[in-house]
C-alpha cells in the first residue's frame, strides 16, 4: 500500500515513464447480463474489501448503518471500490475500483495484471475488466449527473475518465466501446505545470455543479521533479465532456491557519449538506504519522463568481481522538460518518458534531475499530 505521495511520485517515474494513452485501454470484456436500468438514488456506500480466498465487500447503509457483507471471488484482488450513486429497479448497483491478477496462485504474490474492475453488487459480479499500463491508486468519484463514466487518480499524479461501453439490447459489451483517458489542462495549472491530484469526488449538490474536488500538490514550474509536503484540497471545473480541466482554484484561503502549515497535510475531503448548510469534511494530518484528525469547515459561493472556498475560520476539529489515516464516508445526513483506515479492515463510526436525535450507528463487533 502506498502511504507517500514521494513513494508514489518514485514509482510513477519510474513504471511509467513514456507511456503512449494509446496503449492504455486493453479491454477484457466479459458478457453481461440483461439490462437494468438505474433509477433510485443509492444510499449504499463501500467500506472497503478484504479480497482474496474467504475474502468480502462491506456494503454500509448511509442512513441506518446497516451492514451487508457479499463474498469475492478468490481469483484476483479488489482494491478502492466505490459505488454508483445510483440504485437499479432490483436493487443492485454498480461498482468500480482497482482489480489485480497474481502472477502465480497466490492472490498475495507479485501482482501481473493490474487496472480497472467493473462489478454489479450484491452479485459480485464483473460485468468489465480493463487492464491498464497506469495504476488506478485511488477511489473512483462518479458523475453525479450520469451513471456511465467515473474520474479516477492514477499513479503519475494525473486524473483519468473511465467512460463504459453501451449496453446494447443483447445484454453485451461491444468490444473497444469502453475508453480511459487522461484529463486535459485547458487553463493554466497552479505553479504552472500539472499538479500531483489524489482523493476526486464528485458531488451532485447543486452548489457544485460539474465541479471536482480533489487533494492537490503543487508541482512548481522549473524545480526539480519531486512533491512538495503541502497537500490541500482545490476545485477543478471540468469541461461539459467531463476529458478536460477548465478552471481550478484552492478552497481555503492562503492565510486560514488550518491550511498554512507547510507540511500538514488535508486528505480525504467530502463536500455534504448539513443542517441547512453546505460543509467541506476532511482528515488533517502531518506525513511523520500515520493518525489524522477530522474537520468540517463551512463552504460557501463567492457572490461574483459562485466558486467554493472555505469561510476564514470556521475549519474545527470533529472531536477531540486521532483516527487512523483513511478514507473518510459521511452518512447522508452528514450528522455522523465513517472512516476506513489504509491497508485495514476495521472501521470507526464517529459523530461529526452534537446532533439532538441524532443516533450513531454501531457496527459489528469485526468490523469495529478500537479508538486510541
Amino acid at each position: 500500500m502506498l502511504t507517500s505521495l514521494h513513494t508514489i511520485a518514485r514509482m510513477s517515474v519510474l513504471a511509467f515513464a513514456g507511456l503512449s494513452l494509446a496503449a492504455l485501454t486493453a479491454a477484457q470484456f466479459q458478457p453481461r447480463p440483461a439490462t437494468t436500468v438505474a433509477t433510485a438514488p443509492n444510499p449504499w456506500e463501500i467500506l472497503g474489501a478484504e479480497t482474496g480466498p474467504g475474502g468480502s465487500v462491506d456494503l454500509v447503509h448511509r442512513e441506518d448503518g446497516r451492514v451487508r457483507r457479499v463474498a469475492t471471488p478468490d481469483a484476483e484482488r479488489w482494491e478502492y471500490l466505490t459505488p454508483s450513486p445510483w440504485m437499479a429497479d432490483d436493487g443492485s448497483m454498480e461498482a468500480v475500483g482497482r482489480f489485480a491478477t497474481p502472477i502465480a496462485g497466490d492472490p498475495y504474490d507479485a501482482e501481473g495484471a493490474v487496472g480497472l474492475v467493473r462489478l454489479r453488487l450484491p452479485q459480485a459480479e464483473v460485468l468489465e475488466r480493463l487492464e491498464l499500463e497506469v495504476m488506478p491508486t485511488g477511489r473512483p468519484a462518479w458523475d453525479p449527473s450520469r451513471d456511465d463514466r467515473v474520474i479516477f487518480p492514477g499513479a503519475t499524479g494525473r486524473l483519468y475518465s473511465y467512460r463504459f461501453a453501451p449496453e446494447p439490447a443483447d445484454g453485451r459489451n461491444a468490444a473497444g466501446g469502453s475508453s480511459v483517458v487522461a484529463l486535459q489542462w485547458r487553463c493554466d495549472p497552479p505553479g504552472g505545470r500539472e499538479p500531483f491530484l489524489i482523493d476526486p469526488v464528485w458531488s451532485g449538490l447543486p452548489e457544485m455543479r460539474n465541479r471536482l474536488i480533489v487533494s492537490l500538490t503543487v508541482l512548481r514550474k522549473g524545480v526539480e521533479t519531486r512533491l512538495t509536503p503541502s497537500i490541500a484540497p482545490w476545485w477543478l471545473e471540468l469541461s461539459d465532456d467531463g476529458e478536460a480541466i477548465v478552471a481550478a482554484g484552492p478552497i481555503f484561503e492562503p492565510s486560514d491557519p488550518v491550511a498554512a502549515e507547510p507540511r500538514v497535510r488535508l486528505r480525504y475531503p467530502s463536500v455534504v449538506h448539513c443542517d441547512g448548510r453546505l460543509q467541506l469534511i476532511f482528515l488533517r494530518h502531518e506525513p511523520a504519522k500515520n493518525r489524522g484528525t477530522v474537520y468540517a469547515a463551512d463552504l460557501e459561493l463567492a457572490p461574483a463568481t459562485g466558486l467554493p472556498r472555505v469561510r476564514p475560520g470556521s475549519a474545527l476539529p470533529v472531536g477531540d481522538r486521532p483516527i487512523a489515516f483513511g478514507t473518510l464516508i459521511p452518512s447522508l445526513d452528514a450528522h455522523w460518518a465513517f472512516s476506513f483506515p489504509v491497508g485495514g479492515h476495521q472501521v470507526m463510526s464517529l459523530a461529526l458534531g452534537p446532533r439532538p436525535g441524532s443516533a450513531m450507528p454501531k457496527l459489528p463487533p469485526d468490523l469495529q475499530q478500537a479508538a486510541r
